[in-house]
């Protein structure tokens, strides 16, 4: 998800106000990625719903308007969470990590 956020934000330059990641079932056409976890077992990741999306210039202002689309975007994202919750922080390190 954050190396997907990152993409739209530095190449696409778009603020990805309102987008909505969503996990499928692996698809069968030979250009479709997939990837595979104990948990979920083979799926993919489809982004959804750019209609609220905005042009972002790479600036301070565009990051400021990608920050403010960030955070109006729940449930989405992870959030940075307090010191009592060890799960949420791992990841939230953890996509902080990818993103950057």
């Amino acid at each position: 998800m954050a190396d997907a956020l990152a993409v739209i934000y530095w190449h696409a330059k778009v603020d990805a106000n309102d987008v909505e990641f969503v996990l499928a079932p692996a698809g069968t056409h030979p250009a479709s990625a997939a990837w595979s976890s104990g948990v979920l077992g083979e799926h993919t990741m489809w982004v959804l719903d750019f209609d609220c999306c905005g042009v972002m210039t790479q600036d301070e202002e565009g990051v400021e308007k990608a920050a403010r689309a960030f955070y109006r975007n729940d449930p989405y994202f992870p959030r940075p969470v307090g010191e009592d919750d060890e799960v949420g922080r791992a990841l939230w390190e953890l996509f902080k990590h990818m993103f950057s």
